[in-house]
């Protein structure tokens, strides 16, 4: 069951093949070399069953619908943050949207580039994400390209800085010049929450590069609430310097 939650919708080929390899690496029951093919069939009649309906399948179901907004939060923190912490971030080809692929052998299917560069195409034309693989792949090429436009922010020379506004929230600063927002253990905030606290990016001009957003910052700090009013991330880069 934590298969077919973490892999979304899957094919039964796909889902065969994992327990397959699974079951027999375990070496409880069968193995590659021993194999036992009546609880090996057993198993995968459990898993095909789990992943058509039932009890399980409904269970899982229904706790995605209840985390859906977790979920977009945790994954566009995790990949904001990894592009742009110190360090050089390494990115596989086709994770530029979601990628939930299980071992080998699933892993090694070809990268579906037309699909990717068709969304890349309607991002960058103004069309709003459809869906959460959109929103990571315009989240993916908004911090690319800022690292490219700002080299000087991540290089070994930039500064980084902390930053820390209560407990449901991480960030920091390269450079003094992109400020990078996100939401941590986003099932406790509430509105009150995010009222209550302000992010001390520094005083200016800054624009949200993942919606275009222009934020007048004052000596106060950025109020959350101002922060995230489109989504549960941000890339704030200082427009009002020369």
């Amino acid at each position: 069951w934590q298969t077919i939650l973490g892999a979304g919708p899957i094919s039964q080929s796909r889902l065969a093949e994992f327990v397959t390899k699974s079951m027999r690496e375990a070496k409880l029951h069968t193995s590659w070399t021993d194999q036992e093919p009546s609880y090996e069939g057993r198993v995968l009649a459990c898993a095909e069953e789990m992943r058509t309906g039932g009890p399980v399948r409904e269970a899982i179901d229904a706790a995605m619908e209840r985390s859906h907004n977790q979920v977009v939060a945790v994954v566009l923190a995790q990949k904001l943050l990894q592009l742009t912490l110190p360090g050089v971030p390494d990115i596989y080809q086709g994770s530029e949207v979601l990628d939930l692929s299980l071992v080998d052998p699933d892993n090694r299917r070809p990268v579906d580039y037309g699909r990717r560069q068709a969304a890349l195409g309607r991002i960058d034309s103004g069309v709003d994400p459809s869906d959460l693989s959109e929103m990571k792949m315009l989240v993916t090429t908004r911090a690319l390209r800022v690292r490219r436009e700002i080299p000087e922010a991540f290089g070994t020379d930039g500064t980084y800085r902390a930053l820390h506004a209560g407990p449901h929230f991480i960030g920091h600063v390269r450079g003094e010049r992109v400020a990078t927002l996100a939401l941590r253990a986003p099932h406790g905030v509430s509105a009150t929450t995010l009222a209550a606290e302000r992010i001390e990016v520094g005083a200016g001009r800054w624009v949200d590069e993942l919606t275009g957003r222009v934020l007048d910052v004052g000596e106060a700090g950025l109020a959350m609430t101002d922060a995230f009013v489109d989504a549960p991330v941000a890339l704030l880069v200082r427009r009002d310097l020369t």
